[in-house]
């Protein structure tokens, strides 16, 4: 009536976990997978920052605008556009400053260049690199060199 089991010693070794191949398997996978998958994170991440850059330019423009309405000039102290100081860091969601917002205005008061200059990791940024507005609205990209930049897709 009753039947005795019989294992042997290489039935019972491997019913009691994983190999050391098979966990050195699963760490390749996983390592092959986050290699692909941290650099498309990091270029999403870079793309969302740019965004907060090219709003901070678009609200520094229309500041210069306002100040020109009421003083036929634009204006470089900070005061005066309702900035604390200039350059002012762009702070992203995070809390961590990834363009810094310059503007320069010619000594007659006429034209404006406002910048957004990439900050940390976003310097690593090459595809956009520095944001750039003037008082005519003309929105252009550069390398921090002064080389224009020819993307399309940056504004």
């Amino acid at each position: 009536m009753f039947q005795k089991f019989r294992s042997s010693k290489s039935e019972l070794r491997r019913s009691g976990g994983f190999t050391l191949i098979e966990l050195l398997i699963v760490v390749a996978i996983i390592a092959i997978l986050g290699a692909v998958a941290l650099p498309t994170y990091q270029r999403y991440v870079m793309r969302s920052r740019r965004i907060d850059a090219r709003g901070a330019l678009l609200e520094l423009a229309s500041r210069q605008e306002s100040f020109f309405a009421m003083n036929n000039r634009f204006s470089q102290v900070a005061s005066d556009l309702g900035y604390p100081n200039l350059p002012w860091n762009v702070v992203s969601s995070g809390g961590t400053s990834y363009y810094q917002l310059s503007i320069s205005v010619d000594p007659t008061g006429q034209t404006y260049t406002g910048s957004a200059t990439p900050l940390g990791g976003q310097a690593q940024d090459t595809e956009c690199a520095v944001y750039l507005i003037d008082q005519t609205g003309n929105k252009t990209n550069q390398l921090g060199n002064r080389q224009p930049l020819n993307s399309n897709s940056c504004w």
